[in-house]
């Protein structure tokens, strides 16, 4: 084993051996339960928690949990011995004086502490003995678009965070202690989830990538829940949710108590999709630890189909990541047919074996890289579990005006809040793969955007005035046909005309949207969201008081910032950097005078986490994703069940182990220790659907060879095919030329419903055909007719 393996191994037993002693005692969260009332493009989410403190002594339980990136976390109350308890937000220190002080006093109280966006810590403390709480947590969010599908996403478990060595010290908390959390492989509380979904127009369908469901349709909407009562919190829940409708720009305003008005405008800009220009473009991947089995597969098919989606004039290159970093060809290369090969071959044989998510050399690299003065992209490939979110984002910032950075987050449970935010941050955009979805449509997507023209001089306007209270503040980058969200504050309710403009090659572009008074209502949707968008821009340096100009003293600069999110936190009650949630709980008569014990409460681990199998426990503090020596501990707990729609607690002991192997363990292959490498995911040729195959098989310069392979993938005969190349004898190339023919006419008809994902390789293939056949009596349609006749 590396001495750098040891030393992360070592200080990894001595953290762990305090927290499994800790996690052996009943752990005191025995259920969450979670219902979400989806209305269109918004939804309103209650999680509760429910705690009980089995113990003879009091304690004070903490609880770091996701949530979305995007929610805007808007109440806590609690429930005990028949009283509900409103939560207040307060600044994060005056938060935690009054917490402190209340548990000083003998009282009950819960903390709500937002340590990221999407990283959220309870501390539920003088949990007497014998006491029940429920903490009931509410947020709102704006939902995402996966293709013509709205996507709701439910993280349940925070997965282990690789920490860069600047993270791991500091005052009090390092940032690699708030962010890994004590880990088992099961835990005694599992996830029950319900949902009412309404959306105008009505419902084409609803399908989970992560968890079977049942749905019944009500109305223009549907009920949703799980098909079974509780589930296990080690993977993300996606919704994915078809309207019947297709997707129309759309205005939701809500007034507020002041008077005014807060807008949702999505815009749905169409932009003249030309010729995308050659670009130069980086692929770089995440090979660390935490990527090993499923994440890798879905990794390495990905960029297999990145590969391919490349044009000719593109120029490439692979960069590689883990504690270390290295380039495939140190420079980027043409695409070619011979580069792709030994690309593909390349990219077959990696694995996830590079050590910690050390993200910030090769992302330096890729954006920073001299190149032949192309325009630039990178495509990042990662699950995004580190620590260092804010400098990787400031760093994609820092290039955004020549580079932009094209995520794909992949796993059971990877960091939103990376993958969005450093594409956020660049001006690009980010897609999600689970194990086991389809690749093709995200990927393609990405790559319709990668080539995607620049709009410049973006702006905003209301009644032809500027706009300046809008958020995101800064928002310059318009994808074709898809929603452009943004939020803006009416200082008085009155009809008029928004519109959104803005310049594509010396051409004037605008698209604009009616606001009617009489259409607001009043809610608490749109205002907390726009106020969440714009404590966004505070936290991630891109509002308005982060604009050139004014004074560079930084300190008072940033204590500006830090007010103004206290400010909007405190008016909307909503959880942020700096501003807490907190709840007290008074009691009367004789309190308990003996301090709570602190009493962490574990983690599922993330569904296949770093390749591993069921049956351990990891501290994942210090672990980062160093697979080489795996800290691991068998647990031996009853399955969940459930009760009131919450799990039972359960008891049962922690024994920990140490292995020292040098690979992946398994605990469901006791053979070896290497049994768990290299556990492919990918589906086998015979289940392969036509499309998938069809883009696998096209070449570089957007040909398909004439093949068995090919005239499978088609449902045609080989020799029929053949059969009409040599009909074809003045083409020298006449074979190519029938199967790129042939895989063309069968996308035109039977793939038409799934033409956003291929119309970029068939324009490819468009282009190589023309080519193929000028100087010759044949045309395209001719070739064209003549293959559709065999098909």
């Amino acid at each position: 084993m590396h001495a750098e393996a040891a030393e992360v191994m070592a200080g990894a037993y001595v953290s762990a051996k305090g927290r499994l002693r800790e996690a052996a005692e009943a752990i005191p969260l025995l259920g969450v339960a979670v219902r979400a009332e989806i209305a269109g493009p918004f939804t309103r989410v209650v999680a509760r928690q429910r705690y009980r403190n089995q113990g003879a002594k009091p304690i004070e339980a903490v609880y770091v949990f996701p949530a979305p990136e995007k929610a805007a976390v808007t109440g806590l109350v609690i429930e005990t011995g028949g009283r509900r308890i409103v939560g207040t937000v307060k600044e994060k220190e005056e938060a935690f004086e009054l917490y402190d002080e209340a548990l000083a006093a003998g009282h009950g109280a819960v903390l709500l502490d937002q340590h990221r966006p999407n990283v959220f810590q309870a501390s539920v403390g003088n949990l007497e003995p014998g006491q029940e709480m429920v903490v009931e947590l509410a947020w709102v969010m704006e939902l995402g678009w996966e293709g013509e599908a709205l996507r709701f996403v439910l993280p349940t478990t925070v997965a282990p965070r690789y920490a860069p060595a600047e993270d791991r010290v500091g005052v009090g908390q390092s940032e690699a202690e708030k962010l890994n959390p004590p880990t088992a492989f099961e835990v005694p509380y599992g996830l029950h989830f319900a949902a009412e979904v309404e959306v105008p127009g009505g419902l084409a369908g609803i399908e989970s990538p992560s968890h079977p469901l049942r749905w019944t349709p009500r109305g223009e909407g549907a009920t949703v829940e799980l098909s079974h009562e509780t589930a296990a919190m080690n993977e993300d829940l996606v919704l994915l949710i078809t309207p019947a409708a297709p997707r129309a720009p759309q205005v939701v305003v809500e007034r507020q108590p002041d008077g005014g008005a807060v807008a949702a405008l999505s815009f749905l800009p169409r932009l003249e999709a030309g010729a995308r220009e050659p670009r130069e473009v980086l692929f770089v991947i995440d090979r660390s630890g935490s990527m090993a089995r499923s994440s890798i597969d879905e990794a390495r098919r990905a960029l297999q189909l990145c590969l391919r989606s490349l044009q000719e004039g593109d120029r490439f290159d692979i960069v590689s990541f883990g504690s270390r970093h290295e380039s495939m060809f140190g420079a980027c290369r043409p695409y070619s047919q011979q580069s792709l090969d030994e690309a593909a071959a390349y990219v077959a044989a990696i694995d996830a074996d590079m050590g910690g998510t050390e993200i910030l050399g090769p992302l330096a690299e890729a954006l920073g890289r001299k190149g032949a003065g192309l325009p630039r992209a990178v495509v990042l490939l990662t699950d995004g579990e580190v620590s260092n979110e804010a400098a990787a984002s400031e760093l994609a910032r820092r290039h955004a005006d020549t580079a932009r950075v094209f995520t794909i987050g992949i796993g059971h449970g990877p960091s939103e809040h990376f993958v969005n935010g450093v594409a956020r941050a660049s001006g690009g955009a980010a897609e999600f793969i689970k194990p086991g979805e389809r690749i093709e449509p995200k990927v393609l997507r990405q790559f319709a955007r990668l080539g995607a023209p620049m709009v410049e001089e973006l702006r905003l306007e209301w009644n032809g005035s500027p706009v300046e209270e809008r958020a995101p503040y800064r928002q310059d980058q318009l994808f074709d046909g898809e929603p452009y969200l943004v939020y803006l504050r009416l200082p008085k309710l009155e009809a008029g005309t928004v519109r959104l403009a803005g310049r594509l090659g010396g051409r004037e572009l605008s698209w604009e949207l009616a606001v009617d008074p009489a259409r607001a209502a009043a809610g608490a949707v749109v205002g907390p969201l726009a106020a969440r968008a714009e404590i966004r821009d505070l936290e991630e340096g891109t509002s308005r008081l982060h604009e050139a100009g004014g004074s560079q003293q930084r300190g008072r600069r940033e204590a500006r910032i830090t007010q103004a999110i206290v400010e909007l936190g405190v008016r909307y009650q909503l959880a942020s950097s700096q501003t807490s949630f907190v709840a007290v709980e008074e009691r009367k008569g004789e309190k308990q005078q003996e301090r709570g014990r602190l009493v962490l409460v574990p983690q599922a681990l993330t569904r296949d986490w770093g390749g591993l199998a069921s049956g351990m426990v990891m501290c994942s503090l210090d672990i980062a994703d160093s697979l080489a020596a795996p800290m691991a501990a068998r647990a031996s707990r009853p399955a969940p069940s459930a009760s009131a729609g919450f799990p039972d607690s359960g008891d049962g002991a922690f024994e920990a182990e140490y292995f020292d192997s040098g690979e992946s363990y398994d605990a469901g292959a006791r053979t070896g220790p290497a049994m768990s490498r290299r556990r492919s995911s990918r589906i086998s040729i015979a289940q392969e659907p036509a499309l998938d195959r069809l883009v696998r098989l096209q070449r570089a310069d957007g040909s398909w060879a004439l093949e068995r392979e090919l005239a499978d993938a088609l449902a045609a005969r080989l020799a029929s095919l053949q059969n009409v190349a040599r009909r074809l004898k003045d083409l020298a190339d006449a074979e190519t030329v029938v199967a790129t023919a042939a895989a063309l006419a069968y996308l035109h008809d039977k793939e038409q419903d799934s033409r956003h994902e291929w119309r970029l390789l068939a324009a490819k293939a468009e282009r190589w055909l023309d080519r193929a056949l000028a100087g010759s009596s044949h045309t395209p349609a001719e070739i064209l007719r003549l293959v559709t006749a065999v098909l």
